[in-house]
């Protein structure tokens, strides 16, 4: 490159870039660096005022045109002390010859490598290596490398490392340092002496001749723009450098990226370092996150030792709110404090309830552009739980308000979702490698969605994970929603949420907020809330077009209350609608207990855990009888330790039959001590509740029988009996049968009417077999009952009372169980009445089982 009005080459934003071999001659600068990246300028020569030039313009008489002005000379090449990337470096200048550049050829103020002067930061960033260098003769240092220059343009840090080539002593060849001749440079080592040829720079020797950058990556939106860095040497000089953060401005649109920093790089030679954040009056402040960066060791030895960040305590209750935003304070609409994945953000007016302002995209263009905001990093500890409350509106890009579906999850009208992203940006070893995780779908719009303008519900819950923790930044961000549409976000609040494990577990059981929260569904019925709920309350849940028995609701439960052993009462409120019928209510059988269009719902719980099956519990049964209106769902389950340590464990309530809605209301899961004893074995077996819960049958159904034993209020009614071996059943609980012959005793009340006029009917008690015999109980004992063909004990019980039957009374039966080995071992123990004529009805009260002695 020869004889050019300005450059030779000139880089600009450039990265990996070789210049490799060649001459440059007689140009205002050979070849300029600037703000380029991994830049190797290798085995070549630059010529300031070269002697073929000099001759040519001596034989013309004229004069080079760069010599004109002697305020300004000639320059080999200039390189800018800042990187174009953070995570760049800077440029590798090897084998390269700089000659011709001395005043004595009439040609002033010329120098083989100059800085730029306009640097973006008072610090530099972009470190360069020199290797094999051949200088021409007759130079001043300031010559060779103008440090005047750069303190005049406010440079006042610099470095160079030199091999002894350089150094002023003629008797003395040790490597040593030249640094800016200011106190702060030249205080670490032994001995310094002034550089010949310039008041800026003195040769400095001893220890202390090598240095490491480091980086120090903050929030670019966080709450402290102007902070700066204040690093001390702390085991020798005490000496303190303050190092203003960089950040390279483009656009609003780009400078509030969520991967864009503010940056913070020192130079440190040998010591013991510590550093620390300072707002304008001098406190300590934190701008959410700091990602320290080491330059990759040096070949030379003696740099900084060790190099840590103070960390200031937050204030009391302080990480209470991780996040809590109007956006009324903020003063422009480009200074949000928020940052974005794309799309842009900026602020609008009015936001929540018609008064203040809110914040909204600005350009989506792809599903997940959207708003950003890094936590701070303090606040994280595993386990925390938090709750995001928000509200939300759509609004298109072209204008107007727009809307989503929050039952959706994967067609184009899916709402957004705010999702969690943990990076980690690098180690110490100077890697960069940005490695994120991702906590998914923290909190979601729950429906219904209003697109008459309104601000809509956006709520969630996580918990803190050891990611989160271990992660360089974290950031909160809200996106997935169709391209042309911006969101629009005000009053979001995330704060500490402690859930209560002493009452209901279960989330928004009652649906008085409105919408469903905390729900979501199994298959793809789609929920919406409906009017009204049970007991004249505004709102319940319901499905929509089921058409399949699995489909229904659902809630992940709070696995830190599901302690080993711990047993929950669990009990609902439903109704059934055939929605092809005009949403007709629809009269299940709950006691069937396949699977049929009659089924009724049931509740029950999965747990999941990573690479193991999926475990199934039932944790409530309808009750019985059905009727017109609200039934009951109601039963028990016990916590496991599996539980406790699964991914989720979730609540679901389905099992209706097909193309019937469930609805469902009243939900409540609460931890109880065991309202069992093995002082009585049956459950409800007087009947005064009203209903049939605990009970089970073969074939028929139970009715309430209005006039029980004893002037009581209820007794049970089996009736539309098809077999003889049809009767009533329920579940024992065989941890009571503690050793085999123990004794029990079986006492019950017992009444037979015909089943079409409840006309009284007679039995013969002195015979066990025909159509004649009175009812009996058939104790039955599963060894395996996931089995159909499993092994079973049956055990008839005979009435052992001598009373004789009548036919208008209740009578007594009583009889005896011995416990078998089969009892104490086997899983599953049933008790069922028995031996009933097909076409009667069995009335019974007074059921119990009681241990004798």
């Amino acid at each position: 490159s020869y004889r050019n009005k300005l450059f030779g080459i000139y880089l600009y934003n450039g990265n990996n870039i070789s210049v490799h071999g060649g001459v440059f001659a007689d140009n205002l600068i050979g070849i300029d660096v600037n703000l380029s990246d991994n830049v190797v300028v290798k085995d070549l020569s630059i010529h300031g005022y070269s002697p073929e030039f000099r001759a040519s313009a001596a034989k013309s008489g004229t004069t080079n045109v760069h010599c004109v002005h002697k305020s300004s000379g000639l320059t080999g090449l200039r390189l800018h002390p800042n990187l174009r990337s953070t995570s760049g470096s800077g440029t590798s200048v090897d084998s390269v010859t700089f000659d011709d550049f001395s005043n004595s050829m009439g040609c002033w103020y010329n120098n083989a490598i100059v800085m730029n002067k306009i640097p973006i930061s008072a610090t530099q960033t972009a470190n360069s290596t020199f290797h094999n260098i051949k200088l021409g003769t007759n130079l001043e240092f300031d010559q060779i490398f103008s440090t005047c220059d750069l303190g005049n343009a406010g440079l006042v840090d610099v470095s160079i490392a030199d091999s002894g080539s350089l150094n002023p002593l003629p008797t003395v060849s040790s490597p040593g340092v030249i640094v800016s001749d200011v106190s702060g440079m030249t205080t670490p080592y032994a001995q310094c002496n002034p550089m010949p040829g310039t008041s800026c720079a003195q040769y400095c020797s001893g220890s202390v001749t090598c240095m490491r950058k480091v980086t120090i990556h903050t929030n670019s939106q966080g709450p402290y723009p102007t902070a700066k860095l204040h690093v001390q040497e702390i085991s020798k000089t005490g000496r303190v450098i303050v190092v203003e953060g960089v950040q390279i401005l483009y656009s609003a649109l780009i400078d509030t990226l969520w991967d864009k920093t503010r940056s913070y790089t020192v130079n440190l030679p040998g010591g013991d370092y510590t550093a620390s954040f300072h707002d304008d009056q001098g406190n300590v402040v934190w701008n959410d996150f700091a990602v320290i960066q080491y330059e990759t060791a040096p070949s030379c030895t003696g740099y900084f030792s060790s190099f840590s960040l103070v960390e200031p305590t937050p204030p009391q209750n302080y990480c209470d709110q991780l996040i809590t935003d109007n956006f009324d304070s903020s003063l422009v609409d480009t200074q949000t404090g928020w940052a974005h994945s794309g799309g842009g953000v900026k602020l609008i007016t009015p936001g929540n309830g018609n008064t203040g302002k809110a914040l909204q995209t600005n350009g989506r263009t792809v599903v997940n552009n959207g708003p950003a905001k890094f936590f701070d990093s303090r606040c994280l500890q595993v386990g925390d739980q938090y709750e995001v409350t928000a509200r939300m509106r759509l609004w298109f890009t072209s204008g107007g308000y727009s809307f989503c579906n929050p039952e959706d999850k994967y067609t184009g009208f899916v709402c957004p979702r705010a999702s969690i992203k943990s990076s980690t940006k690098g180690d110490l070893s100077g890697s960069t490698s940005d490695t994120s995780q991702y906590e998914w779908s923290v909190a979601n719009v729950p429906g219904p969605w209003s697109t008459s303008g309104a601000w809509n519900v956006f709520h969630g819950r996580f918990t803190i994970t050891e990611e989160m923790v271990n992660a360089d930044t974290v950031a909160f961000f809200i996106e997935r929603l169709r391209a042309g549409v911006e969101i629009q976000l005000d009053d979001i609040v995330i704060q500490k949420y402690a859930p209560s494990c002493s009452g209901n577990i279960v989330s928004n059981p009652d649906f008085e907020t409105g919408d469903f929260r905390d729900w979501w569904y199994l298959g793809s019925p789609k929920i919406e809330i409906v009017s009204p709920g049970s007991n004249g309350s505004p709102y319940a849940l319901s499905t929509k077009t089921r058409q399949h028995y699995f489909w229904g609701m659902s809630q992940l439960l709070e696995k830190s209350c599901l302690v080993d052993k711990q047993m929950f009462r669990v009990t609902a409120k439903v109704k059934i609608l055939d929605y092809k019928n005009g949403n007709a209510e629809y009269m299940c059988d709950p006691y069937r207990t396949f699977q049929s269009k009659s089924t009724c719902p049931n509740i029950a719980v999965q747990t999941r855990l990573a690479n193991s099956p999926t475990l199934y519990q039932i944790a409530a049964l309808p009750v019985g009888p059905w009727k017109d209106g609200w039934n009951d769902l109601f039963g028990y389950f016990t916590a496991n330790s599996q539980m406790n340590n699964a991914d989720d464990v979730e609540l679901y309530i389905s099992g209706a039959g097909l193309d019937l809605n469930i609805v469902v209301d009243d939900v409540t899961v609460t931890p109880i001590v065991n309202p069992f004893s093995c002082n009585e074995l049956i459950k409800n077996g007087d009947f005064e509740i009203g209903d049939a819960r605990f009970w089970t049958v073969n074939g028929g159904t139970i009715d309430i029988w209005n006039d029980g034993y004893n002037g009581s209020g209820f007794a049970a009614k089996h009736t539309n009996r098809g077999l003889l071996s049809h009767g009533m059943s329920q579940m024992i609980d065989n941890k009571c049968f503690k050793n085999v012959g123990e004794t029990w005793r079986v006492d019950a009340q017992f009444k037979l009417v015909s089943g079409l006029a409840d006309v009284p009917m007679n039995c013969d008690i002195t015979t066990q077999f025909g159509t004649s015999a009175c009812p009996r109980f058939i104790l039955s004992v599963v060894e395996d009952p996931t089995d159909a063909n499993s092994n079973v004990e049956i055990t008839a019980l005979e009435n052992i009372s001598t009373i004789d039957w009548i036919a208008a009374e209740y009578n007594t039966f009583s009889a005896v169980i011995d416990v078998t080995n089969a009892m104490t071992t086997w899983p599953k123990v049933v008790i069922s009445t028995d031996r009933v004529n097909p076409g009667t009805a069995l009335i019974m009260d007074d059921f119990s089982i009681r241990k004798i002695g």
